[in-house]
């Protein structure tokens, strides 16, 4: 498989999941691409502009033993709360089977570069973000700057 099919590839699998966290709003689900109106009255409640959904699992979408995984989730959700970051723990839910669900956080008012910064600290390929009232979007996390590939600006 070529970088530039297994890239699409990748981004297809990430748009093809639904993400999905347990807030005080019950469970939301996110889809790159579509508005998602409990997350923003999410955020509006919280103060908010700005929001990541971030895993630690499978470094560079190359699967690693659960109990590496959940170690990896562990670190992901500690260095969170020493931040002081608001956050929502959640799993990211893919619409076909072979690829087990990804343990995940929903971060608020985080911004698109810290987000990106602490997806490259745990070796994740991309994220989902948004803002508020805008739709969620994949953003590619693996060069110097973070690159939007899909999803309305």
């Amino acid at each position: 498989m070529t970088d530039t099919h297994h890239h699409a590839h990748l981004i297809a699998s990430y748009r093809a999941t639904c993400y999905q966290a347990q807030t005080p709003h019950g469970l939301l689900r996110i889809r790159i691409g579509e508005p998602c109106a409990d997350l923003h009255l999410l955020l509006e409640e919280q103060g908010a502009t700005e929001w990541a959904f971030i895993s630690a699992y499978n470094p560079h979408s190359r699967p690693l033993k659960h109990t590496e995984n959940q170690a990896r989730h562990q670190q992901l959700l500690m260095e969170l709360a020493t931040r002081g970051l608001t956050f929502f723990e959640g799993e990211g839910i893919p619409d076909e089977p072979g690829w087990e669900p990804e343990r995940s956080a929903l971060i608020l008012d985080i911004s698109l570069e810290s987000a990106c910064s602490l997806a490259q600290r745990f070796d994740q390929n991309a994220i989902v973000a948004g803002r508020l009232g805008r739709p969620a979007t994949l953003v590619w996390c693996v060069s110097s700057r973070p690159v939007h590939t899909s999803g309305k600006e």
